[in-house]
């Protein structure tokens, strides 16, 4: 392993550690039990993860608390849910547009039982050859949720089919695909090999620092190129480093560690 292979495992190890999950809605999906109720709460954490963190953590804790039992939604009727966000409303997402969200999430939820059944479905139904599974996976969930019944016109969620990095998407199936300390777990559609790095602004930043890209933008391709750097240094878990890399900008110990870590690779 080279030089930066061993300081992306200190930064790893350092930083890769329940302890260092609050402030993150990550902290948010750890409060349900395992099974379908977290894998709706880790999408509906990861879909609203837009803006400052604590907000963000506030906003999941308020949105889920309004639907009430998770493993209740997939019997509540359209009005019922319409009733429960009324007067909700974060950034660019209105009640009724949350509304339809819930609605389809709830659809989905009917027809497969679970999202990990959902993605398994899409990995073996898609007509997307040489893409990567993730997104393959993706493709069918985000289709189904932004095109169903009630089709969504914000970017509440993200088009896994286009150019950008889908960032949100991602990190939600980290979070269902990986198993340890940080990341839950439970997804077994795919296995952590088949994960691609979920790439803002901040990670982009930090992997052009790297070398790791030459992409000027923060999109898929970069996601992908990303991933496969990081696959040389861990071909089983090529997304090992995101949540350890990613407490520079979130957590309170992050700015010092940060500063020694850009300087040491700048």
């Amino acid at each position: 392993m080279n030089a930066l292979g061993h300081t992306l495992e200190s930064v790893y190890e350092r930083f890769h550690r329940r302890e260092f999950i609050s402030p993150d809605p990550l902290e948010v999906v750890w409060e349900y039990p395992e099974g379908p109720e977290r894998e709706v709460a880790a999408l509906v954490c990861a879909l609203f993860a837009l803006g400052r963190v604590r907000s963000i953590v506030s906003v999941c804790r308020n949105v889920l608390s309004r639907i009430g039992p998770l493993d209740g939604l997939v019997d509540l009727p359209d009005d019922a849910i319409r009733t429960r966000l009324d007067g909700f409303v974060y950034r660019f997402f209105s009640a009724e547009e949350t509304s339809r969200f819930f609605c389809s999430l709830r659809d989905l939820l009917r027809e497969f039982g679970s999202l990990d059944r959902a993605c398994a479905s899409g990995l073996q139904n898609s007509s997307h050859a040489g893409m990567p599974p993730a997104r393959k996976a993706l493709v069918f969930l985000s289709n189904r949720l932004r095109h169903g019944r009630l089709p969504l016109t914000s970017i509440l969620v993200p088009d896994a089919e286009g150019p950008s990095a889908s960032k949100r998407l991602h990190l939600f199936l980290r979070w269902m695909v990986r198993k340890d300390e940080v990341d839950p777990g439970g997804f077994t559609s795919l296995t952590p090999s088949d994960l691609l790095v979920p790439v803002d602004v901040h990670m982009h930043r930090t992997a052009r620092i790297l070398g790791l890209t030459a992409r000027k933008s923060a999109d898929a391709i970069a996601s992908e190129e990303i991933t496969d750097r990081f696959r040389l240094f861990c071909p089983d878990d090529p997304v090992r480093y995101d949540f350890s890399l990613t407490r520079f900008g979130i957590h309170p110990d992050g700015p010092a560690a940060s500063a020694e870590f850009f300087d040491t690779h700048a």
